[in-house]
């Protein structure tokens, strides 16, 4: 549905769930953290927690935060 940069490493993509192209079931979000280096760790693993712990990414709801 929609695609936003949060920052430059992180796309924040919201996406809707439908079954057999009419059956509306969810929306939901998906972060793409796009500065991930191919077959290896992070060094600066802090940002990955900002962006966990990022009272805009966790809602007010009862949603669950997957990773």
């Amino acid at each position: 549905m929609r695609e936003t940069w949060l920052n430059a490493d992180i796309m924040l993509r919201t996406l809707q769930v439908t079954f057999q192209k009419s059956c509306f079931l969810s929306v939901f979000s998906s972060l793409q953290y796009v500065s991930w280096p191919d077959r290896g760790v992070h060094s600066y693993p802090d940002y990955i927690f900002a962006m966990v712990e990022d009272p805009y990414l966790q809602g007010s709801g009862p949603s669950p935060f997957c990773v």
